[in-house]
Formats: C-alpha cells, structure tokens, sequence
C-alpha cells in the first residue's frame, strides 16, 4: 500500500473527530453575569479592544516562531531540518488549514477556553502524518477505569443526527491547559478576569450610551405653561432629532414660547469612565501577562527601549507558553532522544548595530562561524567554504589553519625535506596565509597610528606629550592585535625566540622607530610640521607594514 493510502486511511479511521465540527451541539454559552450586571463569556470578551488585541497578539506570536526538531546524543545536538513534525508545524497540519493557521486557532483557544486541543491523526506505521483542531467547549476529560480519556461530542451528521460522542485516549490528542487546580482541566483567562472584563464592556457601553444619547446642548427644557404628555414626547423628540447625537453636537437652539434651558454639567464619576477605560486596557494586559504597551496603552512605560520590553515579552510571557507547548509535544509526538523548541531570535532581533555587536562576540569566541552569521542577516555563505570554520583570536583565523598547524609542529621532520629559510615545504600554504593575517593585522594598527599622528600635529607645542601617552597605550594595543596570528606563526616557524619575545622585539622596535621620527619630523619650523608629518607618516602606510612583516617572519638566531 502506497504512503498516499496508507494516509488516506488513517485519515478515515481517525479524522471523524473533526468532521463533527461543522454542526457542533451548544458550541457557545451566553457567559456568566458579573457584577457591572454584563454577561461575559469566551467569545464576547473579543468584543473589548483589550482582550482582542492581547489574545491575538499572543495567538499571532506562537504561530510566527519556526519550528525545529533537534537529535540529542550525549553533549551534541542536531538539527533536523527535514523532520516530519517540521512539516506539519512550520508548514501544513492539515489538508484544511496552513500551520500558522493553524497554531494561531490553536493558541487562541487555549486562551480563551483554558483548554488548547488538537487531534493526532497517525499513519499504519504509526507517524504523524496530521493533527486536526477539536474545539475544547466539544471536549470533556474524563477519568474511566483508572484511565484518563477524553470524551468529545461529534455534532450532528448531514441529515441532523446526533452523532454519538467519541472516547479519545491521551495518545491521541495534544492538550494544552491553561492553569487549573488538578493538572488535567485548566481554567480560562477569561474566567479568571470576568469580572474585570465585564467592567470594561460596561465601559464600552456606558460611552456608546454617553455619546449616542448626549445633546448638544444639553439639559433641561423649562416651559412656563403645563404640556400634555402629547405634547411633552412632540417636544421631547423634536429636541433629540435636533441635537441628539454627535453629529448635531455644537448646533445653536431655538427656544419660543418663553421656554428656558439650563445647561448640565456632566457629573465627575461620569466623567471619570476614559480614565476607568484606560485603568482596563492596565487591569486586562496583567491578566494575560502582557505589557501595556503591547495593548497600544502609551499612558505609561516602564522600559527605556523597544529591546527591553521585547526582553520582557519573552521571557514573562511567551517563554513559559513554549515550554508548555514543547513538552507536550515531545511526550506525545517525539523519542526520547529527541527535543523540539521554536525559534525566538525574530522576536528578539534588535536593532542592527547591537546586533552586529553580538556577531562579532560569537564568531570571535567561536560560537557561531561568519557563515552562519551571515545566514541570520540573509546574505549568501563566502565563496570558497571559508566561512563554514569557525575562527578564533582578534585577527580571525580559521580554526582549521590552526588545527593543521599543530599537526605540522607534531610531525617529526623528515630527511630530505626542501627546506626553504629554515621552513619545511609542507608549512608553506600555512606560512603563507599567517602572513596575510600578520600584514592585516599590522596594516589596521598602522592605520591607527598614522591618522592620530597627523591629528596631534596639529598642536605642535603638545606633540612630545602626546606621544608619551598615545605609545603608552598603543604597545599594549598592537600586542593585543597582533599576538593571536604570532603565536601561530611561531608554531610553524624555526624562529628559535619565543612567541613573546618574537612579539616584543616587532612591537618595541616599531614603536621606538615612530618615537624617533617624530622627534626629527618636529624639528623643522611650526608652520611646516602638519605638511612634514604628512608626508612622513604616508610613507609608514606601506614601509612600515612590510618592515613589520619582514621582521616577524625572518627568521633570526638569538
């Protein structure tokens, strides 16, 4: 049997659970009264801006992280891109919905409901080849012989009969739950925040009521005679077709026959219902742990940058729900061997100045490689494959060329190697590409030098004290820059010095060589010394770099 029919029925052994979503049987209830005598229930409390707004935000978040599926053997971790649960949750669940539809109905109805349901449709094989969504107002968790199940009505069929519900064990049903008080059945946020939910639709009303039924002007209508009740309700629908509504809000009264109108001013607690609105938006984003500035409430902010309330986000809010979600999933879905997570570094991608900080850190400290880094920011991997190795020290070197160069110092010499200035042949491709990064090295620090000579040129009465301290500083600075790619060199290099002694000799003697040109270059006149300096500091931008090079490769007897 092919894999298409093997999933085809699988799909007509298990699939019935969803097919009776079309006709369900008392899907919604009209909610519980509260106290501001305003019925709420799950789908009404979408009706407050706040409450829509933080369901979907939290729904739309879930759906948008990739997901992944990892190997796990021992302290190695690999991903697995090409899983078949990375199909079904980063692409298609099912034939009826995409995933980020999916997941997103999903996660709104564990808000919502306090419950998230999603049937496990398996193949003969026993892989998961769909999951299907069962409305949780559908599900009831039930404990029979010992075992725990899951009952779920099935509506009613096409010709409107009953179907009989359906026993579904834990196996075969994702269950998400909000949090409860046995661990099985979890309880709503709604539930949890009726009351304050309902005291926000009575807000909404309230306002509706304010706006829809305020004159302008408004207040009381005196006639000095005595009106019919005939007469009254003429004069009373007169009056709000003429300034009833926003609409007429500002229109200017006529009054006749000796009639008076005293104006009304609107009573404070009246007044007060904007500020219990915005004191809602407050109330409802804690009960769904999210910040207020989520809601689009700006009244108030508590985070100095966008980063830090993303932080914030994450960490209180969206962090705990994965971790609900994951563990779920690999019980039920995964080996033991095997760990599943969604991909949060979207959501907290900062701005593009820290986040190259952070690449820089990685590759720097071998974390990540520059191809990887430069997969993040959607550029193509560097030609050649040199991007895949991880690099290691200030100047970048592959760790690949360092490995190959403790290979080289660990192989005995061989008589009859060529040898070359005291190098054996077979370090020469090593050789030659430390001396590239030993000359990039050497060239960035010149650079630093020439730029702030020619900057303290300027003040020719503070040039020797400006030496004093910029070479104070700048020795340490070159060794830190050039030490990493010295050190290999060492390793491949018959050079008998020390790698600290080969980097002493290279730096102090750089150093003493500028300090006297600068003292020769500031003895022509004042007038002359910005144009000397120049002149003389471009030729360290080539000179001195190969004189720098030459020096740390030659080999010298000590």
């Amino acid at each position: 049997m092919s894999r298409k029919n093997r999933k085809n029925r699988a799909r007509q052994n298990q699939q019935r659970s969803f097919e009776g979503t079309w006709r369900p049987i008392g899907a919604f209830s009209a909610g519980a009264q509260t106290k501001a005598k305003v019925a709420v229930s799950e789908v009404n409390s979408l009706t407050v801006s706040a409450v829509y707004r933080a369901v979907n935000l939290l729904a739309t978040t879930y759906a948008s992280l990739p997901f992944c599926v990892h190997s796990v053997s021992g302290k190695i971790t690999t991903e697995l891109p090409d899983h078949p649960l990375v199909t079904i949750f980063d692409r298609q669940p099912n034939e009826y919905m995409s995933s980020a539809t999916f997941r997103e109905t999903w996660f709104a109805l564990t808000l919502l409901w306090g419950n998230g349901y999603a049937e496990i449709v398996r193949n003969f094989a026993g892989d998961v080849v769909e999951l299907y969504i069962i409305e949780p107002w559908r599900v009831t968790p039930k404990v029979k012989g010992g075992r725990l199940i899951y009952e779920v009505m099935m509506g009613t069929d096409e010709f409107g009969n009953v179907i009989p519900a359906r026993d579904l064990t834990p196996d075969r049903l994702l269950h998400i739950p909000c949090m409860g008080f046995n661990g099985i059945v979890g309880r709503s946020v709604v539930a949890f925040a009726r009351e304050s939910i309902g005291m926000a639709m009575a807000a909404d009303q309230f306002g509706a009521s304010f706006f829809g039924n305020g004159a302008r002007p408004s207040g009381i209508l005196e006639h000095p005679g005595q009106l019919g009740e005939n007469a009254a309700n003429r004069l009373r629908s007169s009056w709000q077709d003429s300034y009833g509504g926003s609409e007429n809000t500002g229109k200017v009264a006529i009054l006749e026959e000796g009639m008076k109108f005293t104006a009304q001013t609107i009573p404070p607690e009246d007044a007060q219902f904007l500020e219990t609105r915005t004191f809602q938006v407050q109330e409802i984003a804690r009960w769904f742990g999210v910040p207020p500035q989520k809601l689009f409430d700006t009244s108030k902010s508590s985070y100095s940058t966008l980063e830090q309330m993303d932080l914030a986000f994450y960490k209180e809010t969206v962090r705990p729900w994965l971790v609900k979600f994951e563990k779920e999933i690999e019980r039920k879905l995964l080996p033991p061997n095997f760990r599943c997570e969604h991909n949060a570094d979207e959501l907290l991608r900062a701005d593009t100045v820290t986040r190259y900080q952070s690449h820089a850190i990685a590759v720097q400290n071998t974390i990540k490689s520059p191809d990887e880094v430069r997969s993040e920011e959607n550029y193509n991997p560097i030609e050649g494959g040199f991007g895949a190795m991880p690099v290691v020290g200030q100047n970048m070197v592959p760790i690949s060329l360092l490995e190959k160069v403790l290979e080289s110092k660990s192989q005995p010499s061989t008589k009859g190697n060529d040898m070359t200035n005291g190098q054996s042949q077979d370090t020469r491709p090593i050789r030659s590409a430390l001396e590239t990064v030993i000359s990039e090295a050497v060239g960035r620090m010149v650079a630093i030098e020439t730029n702030a000579v020619r900057k303290a040129a300027k003040n020719p009465s503070g040039l020797y004290a400006w030496a004093d301290e910029f070479y104070g500083k700048h020795e340490k600075r070159m060794k830190d820059a050039i030490g990493p790619a010295i050190s290999a060199w060492s390793m491949v290099s018959t050079d008998p010095r020390s790698p600290s002694q080969l980097l002493d000799h290279i730096v102090r003697s750089h150093i003493d060589e500028s300090r006297a040109a600068i003292v020769d270059a500031s003895s022509c006149q004042p007038n002359e010394l910005v144009a000397t300096i120049d002149q003389m500091v471009s030729r360290w931008e080539t000179e001195r770099v190969q004189r720098m090079v030459k020096n740390a490769t030659e080999v010298r007897n000590v």
